[in-house]
Parts: C-alpha cells; sequence; structure tokens
C-alpha cells in the first residue's frame, strides 16, 4: 500500500523545485537597497522621530538592524546621520552580493522588519516581495514567544496584498506589513476579517 497518497506534502501540485535554496542573499540585498532608498527621502524630523518600537527612534530603528546585518564592534552605528546609514545598507547590499556565503534568514528578518517600521513610522511605501515578507512570517512564527504562537494556534494571518499565510484557525486578512509588526510586537493584532 503507497501511503504517500495520504501524506498533505503528496498533495501538491507537482512542479519544478530546482530554485529551491535557504540563501536569502538576493531577497535582502534587494529590501536593503529599497530600505536605503527609503532613508535618503526622510527628512530630519522623521529621521529622528519615533519607529514602532517603544522608547526608540527610526534612527535607532536602522542602527539596530545594521547591527543585526553585520555586527561591528568597531563602528557606532548609533550615531550615523541618514546619509551614513544610508551609505551602509549599500555597503552591506554590495558585500552580500559579492560573498560566495548563503544569507540566512535572519539577516532577511532584520531588513524586512526595518522595512516596515520605517514605512509604517514615517508613511514612507517601502514594497516588499511577497516571497521575502512570507519567510519572514513563517520564520517568526516557527520561534516567536509563547504569546504570538498562542495567537497563531487560533488564528490563521491570511496577507491581502501577498501570497502567504501564517497560523491556524480563524482567518485575520491583513497586509503583509501589519501582520509582519505585529508578530515581531510592532502593532496591536489586526483585526478579525472573516
Amino acid at each position: 500500500m503507497d501511503i504517500s497518497r495520504y501524506l498533505p506534502l503528496s498533495w501538491r501540485e507537482r512542479h519544478d523545485e530546482s530554485d529551491v535554496s535557504n540563501d536569502w542573499s538576493a531577497s535582502t540585498v534587494e529590501v536593503l537597497l529599497d530600505l536605503a532608498a527609503a532613508i535618503d527621502q526622510l527628512s530630519l524630523h522623521q529621521w529622528s522621530g519615533a519607529s514602532l518600537r517603544p522608547a526608540m527612534s527610526v534612527a535607532g530603528e536602522i542602527a539596530v538592524a545594521i547591527s543585526e546585518l553585520h555586527p561591528r564592534g568597531d563602528r557606532d552605528v548609533e550615531a550615523f546621520d541618514r546619509a551614513q546609514a544610508s551609505a551602509e545598507l549599500r555597503r552591506l547590499a554590495g558585500e552580500i552580493t559579492g560573498s560566495t556565503r548563503p544569507t540566512r534568514i535572519g539577516a532577511l528578518t532584520a531588513a524586512v522588519v526595518a522595512a516596515f517600521d520605517l514605512s509604517a513610522a514615517t508613511g514612507v511605501p517601502i514594497v516588499v516581495a511577497s516571497r521575502s515578507s512570507g519567510a519572514v512570517a513563517v520564520a517568526r512564527a516557527a520561534r516567536a514567544p509563547l504569546g504570538i504562537r498562542s495567537i497563531l494556534r487560533d488564528h490563521r494571518f491570511v496577507a491581502l496584498d501577498a501570497e502567504w499565510n501564517v497560523g491556524a484557525g480563524q482567518n485575520v486578512a491583513s497586509t503583509a506589513n501589519e501582520i509582519v509588526l505585529f508578530l515581531f510586537d510592532r502593532r496591536g493584532m489586526p483585526i478579525v476579517t472573516s
């Protein structure tokens, strides 16, 4: 008896998966460059204004992201001005592009969360690819604190502007940005819609 037909993954439509990888280099570079471009548009007021993280400025949020992307003890990234932060993000993108080492999901996560936080806090739009935001949401769901995991057991968060969902139970439809920000404790839970 062939039991594989009873397993959930065996029911998927077959397609070429030769490009599947755990290397998030291209996605991370894309987000870093978009984040740098968004920083270039910020006013001084926006740069020093509050991020969504309690007691953290937009500048501080970007400094944390830069530190998570490439910890460098020899530089005070919190003292970066807008131009320096933007240049550092572009430098990191170039470093990732030129590297033969794979970029892990943690780097993509730092970039995506910083991009979504900056966009929500300042109103400067940053579009993150569905694949990238979905990967970050799924990775967070797998390692989330207990409170978030319990919510994910009862609610399926469906990204209306992306092609992914995370969780189980009652559907909560919102934007990828709002869902990711909720999963990383930057926003309250989106409103249950179905």
